[in-house]
């Protein structure tokens, strides 16, 4: 049995936020994808966006010409090229970030600047848990005693990072081998699945808090990916096992609150708090 993990020297009482959020986009070899996003948010007004990163994981191919030929000029779009292709490199932070809110997006999803914005305020108010638009829950088999992953159940206790805010820190410390326990990273290397698993772990644990789901409009463009695999879901059972294993303890909390968008015409948002089934 692995030893319990200490908790990591983070203290969450006070992390500065700003005003303005960067949005980073993992992409590999999505590139209509990837140009409708970008032209979505060109064409809308976001304003506590600052600037745009894509995460251009295909280095056999060709940097698509929309991303340096300055077509999108609401936002400035500059592009990362990680060091090797693995899932957990969407969490590398650019050299040059000049925001402490990141935003996390796949180039599948779409969402309004009015829920970003809304999302915004959220984080804001709760920088050092993860702000998010999609949720997961988990849940301890009593048959095989085990941990399970589910989309279906009365709360929460995942913030998938597709859609979600996070703290320039968890990105930092994510690689940081003196607060992510040794294994996690090199199993979600050598399965190429649950880096996001993985960072709720590391934030569950250091906060000892649920994360913050919010309630809002995404809209998914179908395309094969990652989780269309018949083993997907049999995996992520894996990977809550194995990484509460490596911790010592299950950090993950079940949550029954949320954070709702209100749409209302010409009116401000507000929000609603209640039980949510996902």
């Amino acid at each position: 049995m692995a030893l319990a993990v200490e908790t990591a020297a983070i203290s969450p009482e006070s992390w500065p936020t700003g005003n303005k959020f960067s949005i980073i986009i993992p992409s590999y070899n999505r590139t209509e994808i990837l140009e409708g996003l970008l032209t979505h948010f060109n064409k809308s007004s976001c304003p506590s966006l600052k600037e745009i990163y894509v995460n251009w994981s295909n280095a056999s191919a060709a940097i698509p010409t929309f991303l340096v030929d300055g077509r999108f000029s609401r936002y400035p779009v500059k592009i990362i090229l990680p060091r090797v292709f693995s899932l957990e490199q969407r969490y590398v932070p650019p050299e040059d970030l000049n925001t402490e809110a990141v935003f996390q997006l796949d180039d599948d999803l779409r969402l309004s600047c009015e829920d970003l914005e809304f999302g915004f305020k959220v984080f804001k108010q709760f920088p050092q848990q993860i702000a998010g638009f999609v949720a997961r829950g988990h849940y301890l088999d009593a048959e095989s005693n085990t941990w399970r992953y589910t989309a279906k159940f009365d709360g929460y206790s995942l913030i998938l990072t597709g859609a979600a805010f996070l703290h320039r820190r968890w990105l930092e410390n994510f690689f940081n081998p003196g607060i992510m326990p040794p294994g996690v990273l090199e199993f979600v290397k050598e399965h190429q699945n649950c880096e996001d698993i993985a960072m709720n772990f590391l934030v569950s644990h250091t906060t000892k808090r649920p994360s913050n789901f919010v309630d809002g409009k995404v809209n998914v463009v179908r395309v094969p990916g990652i989780s269309d695999g018949a083993d997907h879901y049999n995996l992520r059972d894996v990977c809550l096992n194995k990484f509460a294993e490596l911790y010592g303890y299950m950090p993950l909390e079940n949550a029954r609150s949320y954070i709702k968008v209100l749409y209302a015409r010409n009116s401000p948002l507000h929000t609603d708090q209640g039980p949510r089934n996902c």
